[in-house]
C-alpha cells in the first residue's frame, strides 16, 4: 500500500517539520503486520511529496491474528495472500475502474476474466453432486419449511440474503402477502440468473439494482404490490443501508460459505444493522453427513462450504447472537429426522 501527501506551500519542505521526518533521509520501522517505509519522493522549496509504503507480511497478520481478527478489521480478509478476494468483493468493479485508472480496454478486459470466474464457481456449485443433499427434495422442504415461518410471523417484506440464482425468489415472488421482496447476492451471474428466472421484463440499471422496464406488464400486483423482486449486488459481511425495513431476512444455506472469523461481520450487518423483526438462518447439520453415500468422513457436502456444525455448534452460535443483539431463538428442523443424528438440515428462527 502507498500513500502519499503533497503541499505547494513555501518552504515545501516545512513538511518534514510536520512529519517529524527528514526529507533528505529515507527510514524503515518494523510493524506487527510487516515494514513501513518513508521517504520523500520530491523535495524542493515549490513542491514536496511524503511518501508511507506498507509491505504486508501475511505471515506476520496470521502471527497476530488475535488483534486483526476482528469485526473492527473489516479488511483483514483482502490483506492477505488470498488471490480471489477481488471476484467476490461487491464493489469490484470500482475497485478494478480505479486500480486501472479508468484505462477502458483493460478494464473490460479484468471484469470479463472476473465474470468468468464468477460463471465458473457458479456452474461448479450446480453440478457439485453434493450441492443439494443427492437431490431436489431436501431443497424442496428446505424453501417450504421457511416459507412457512414467514408466514406464520406475518411477514410482508422480506429480504433473501444470498439469494444465489433465485430458488427461494421464485417462491416467494407467488405469495401474494408479500409487499416487498429484495434479492442480494455477491455474484452478478447468480443475480443474472435470478433475474432470468424470476423478473421477466426487467433489466439491470447499472448500479446494481434491477428494475421493471418502462410499461412492462405485471409491474405492480394488484393493490400496488411489487410483482417482482429488487436484486441487489451486496455482501452480508458488510452494513448497508439497503438492508434495512424488511420485516424479514432469510439466509438459507448462506453461513457455511463464509470464513468463520467474517461471521461477527455478518451478525453486526444483519441483527446489528438491518435489525430485522425476523431472521431465518438455515444450515447443514454436521451430524447427518454419515447417511449420505460417497461422502467421506469428515468432509463437507460442498467443496465451498468453510465448515459445518453440529446441532450443539449451531445452537450455541444462534444462542449467543440472540444474546447479543436481543433476539429470541428456536430451533426447527428439515428434511427427515433420525433418531441419533437428526435432520439434515438445522434452521434458526430469531425474533424480536
Amino acid at each position: 500500500m502507498l500513500l502519499t501527501i503533497t503541499t505547494t506551500a513555501t518552504p515545501a519542505t516545512d513538511l518534514g517539520f510536520l512529519l517529524h521526518k527528514h526529507p533528505d533521509r529515507a527510514q524503515s520501522f518494523e510493524q506487527s503486520f510487516g515494514t513501513a517505509h518513508v521517504f520523500y519522493p520530491e523535495a524542493s522549496e515549490e513542491r514536496c511529496t511524503a511518501a508511507l509504503m506498507l509491505e504486508v507480511d501475511p505471515r506476520s497478520l496470521l502471527r497476530s491474528r488475535t488483534s486483526v481478527n476482528t469485526p473492527d478489521f473489516a479488511l483483514a480478509q483482502y490483506v492477505n495472500d488470498r488471490p480471489g478476494w477481488l471476484a467476490a468483493h461487491p464493489e469490484r468493479g470500482w475497485i478494478t475502474r480505479r486500480y486501472l485508472n479508468r484505462r477502458d480496454r483493460y478494464v473490460r478486459t479484468a471484469l470479463t476474466r472476473l465474470a468468468e470466474a464468477d460463471d465458473r464457481a457458479a456452474d461448479e456449485e450446480a453440478d457439485d453432486p453434493a450441492s443439494e443433499e443427492r437431490g431436489p427434495a431436501l431443497a424442496e422442504q428446505r424453501a417450504g419449511a421457511v416459507l412457512a415461518v414467514l408466514e406464520a410471523e406475518h411477514a410482508t417484506s422480506v429480504i433473501d440474503l444470498g439469494c444465489g440464482s433465485g430458488a427461494l425468489l421464485d417462491r416467494l415472488v407467488r405469495d401474494r402477502a408479500l409487499e416487498r421482496i429484495t434479492g442480494v447476492d455477491v455474484s452478478t451471474v447468480s443475480l443474472e440468473r435470478a433475474h432470468r428466472r424470476v423478473c421477466q421484463g426487467c433489466h439491470p440499471d447499472g448500479r446494481g439494482r434491477h428494475r421493471p422496464l418502462p410499461g412492462a406488464a405485471g409491474g405492480t400486483r394488484e393493490g400496488g404490490r411489487p410483482a417482482r423482486p429488487e436484486l441487489l449486488v451486496g455482501s452480508v459481511v458488510y452494513r448497508d443501508a439497503r438492508f434495512a425495513g424488511h420485516d424479514a431476512a432469510v439466509l438459507m444455506e448462506v453461513v457455511e460459505h463464509l470464513d468463520p472469523s467474517r461471521l461477527p461481520a455478518m451478525e453486526e450487518s444483519v441483527f446489528g444493522a438491518a435489525q430485522p423483526r425476523v431472521v431465518v438462518v438455515t444450515t447443514p447439520n454436521a451430524e447427518y453427513n454419515g447417511h449420505y453415500e460417497g461422502l467421506p468422513e469428515g468432509a463437507f457436502r460442498h467443496a465451498d462450504h468453510r465448515f459445518e456444525w453440529t446441532r450443539a455448534e449451531f445452537t450455541a452460535w444462534a444462542e449467543g447472537v440472540a444474546s447479543r443483539r436481543g433476539y429470541r431463538v428456536r430451533f426447527l428442523p428439515v428434511g427427515p429426522e433420525h433418531p441419533e443424528t437428526g435432520a439434515p438440515t438445522q434452521m434458526g428462527v430469531f425474533t424480536r
